[in-house]
C-alpha cells in the first residue's frame, strides 16, 4: 500500500484499549466518565475511518485535483520537519514537507451578515508546487525500514473561485464552485521497503476545468455532493506495485473531456 494504514489502525486499537467501565458515588463523575469514553470511542472511529479511505482511494491512478486559488499575489513558501534520530530508532516515523508558489496577480473580497456569508477570489498566472518524504527504520522492534517520497507541480493561466453559505448553529448549509483555463500539472511517488515497491506518475493538462461542491452540515452529520469536469483536457497516468503475493502494472490515458461525481458523508 502507498499509504501505511497499519499505525492508524493501531492507534485506533489503543484508543478503544483505554475505554473501560467504572461507577463512581458522584453523579457529576459518572457523567463525566461517560463523555471521555464516547470521546476515546469517537477518535477510535476517526483512525479507523482514516484508513479504510485511505485503503479505499489509494490505489485510483485517475482522481479529481482540486482547483486552487490563491487570494494575494507573490511568493509563498513553507517548510516543515517531524521527527528525531531517537524516534527513528524507536520505530516512529520521520517526515519532511515543503512547498513553493508564485502568483503573478491575485485578489478577494469577503462579505458576512447574520449568520450568511459569500466570498470571491481569483489569480492570473499561477505556479506552485511541493515535495514531501517520509522515512522508517524499526517496525515491531525489528529494523524494517521504508521509504516514501511525493512530488508535484502545477500551474495555470488564470483561476476563480466563489464561495457562499448559511450557518445558523445545528444548520450548516454551504456551495463552492471554482474554475480554471490553461491548467497543467504532474505528480509522483514512490514507495521503497522490504515488502514492498510502488511508483506512481500522473500528468495531464486542460483547455478549462471546473468544480462545483454543495455541502450540508446538520447536528454533525455532514454531506457533500461534488461535480466536477474538464474541457479540451489529455492526461496520462501510469503505476508499478510489488507487494507480497500481489505484482501489478497499469496505466491510464484520457482525453478531450472529463467529468467526475463525489459524494462524501462525515459524521
Amino acid at each position: 500500500m502507498i499509504l501505511d494504514t497499519r499505525e492508524y489502525r493501531q492507534i485506533a486499537s489503543q484508543l478503544r484499549a483505554l475505554c473501560g467501565s467504572a461507577i463512581f458515588s458522584n453523579p457529576m463523575l459518572n457523567s463525566r466518565h461517560a463523555q471521555i469514553q464516547s470521546q476515546l470511542r469517537s477518535l477510535a472511529s476517526f483512525f479507523d475511518k482514516l484508513a479504510d479511505m485511505a485503503e479505499n482511494t489509494e490505489n485510483q491512478i485517475m482522481h479529481t485535483r482540486p482547483v486552487i486559488v490563491a487570494n494575494t499575489p507573490g511568493w509563498t513558501a513553507s517548510f516543515s520537519t517531524s521527527g528525531s534520530a531517537a524516534g527513528l530508532l524507536a520505530g516512529r516515523t520521520g517526515r519532511v514537507y515543503g512547498s513553493a508558489s508564485w502568483t503573478c496577480a491575485a485578489g478577494q473580497s469577503v462579505w458576512s451578515s447574520h449568520g450568511a456569508y459569500a466570498s470571491i477570489s481569483g489569480d492570473a498566472l499561477s505556479l506552485s508546487a511541493s515535495a514531501s518524504a517520509s522515512l522508517r527504520l524499526m517496525q515491531n522492534k525489528a529494523f524494517n525500514p521504508r521509504l516514501d517520497i511525493a512530488v508535484q507541480a502545477g500551474a495555470h493561466a488564470g483561476a476563480a473561485e466563489f464561495v457562499a453559505g448559511y450557518d445558523a448553529g445545528l444548520l450548516d448549509a454551504s456551495i463552492r464552485a471554482a474554475g480554471e483555463v490553461g491548467s497543467a500539472y504532474g505528480e509522483a511517488q514512490c514507495v521503497l521497503s522490504a515488502s514492498e515497491q510502488v511508483f506512481v506518475v500522473q500528468a495531464g493538462a486542460a483547455l478549462a476545468r471546473g468544480e462545483c461542491e454543495i455541502a450540508i452540515d446538520l447536528a454533525g452529520l455532514r454531506v457533500t455532493l461534488g461535480l466536477s469536469g474538464s474541457i479540451g483536457s489529455a492526461e496520462f497516468g501510469a503505476s508499478y506495485s510489488s507487494q507480497p503475493g500481489v505484482w501489478e502494472v497499469s496505466a491510464n490515458a484520457g482525453f478531450l473531456a472529463g467529468a467526475g461525481l463525489m459524494i462524501r458523508v462525515e459524521n
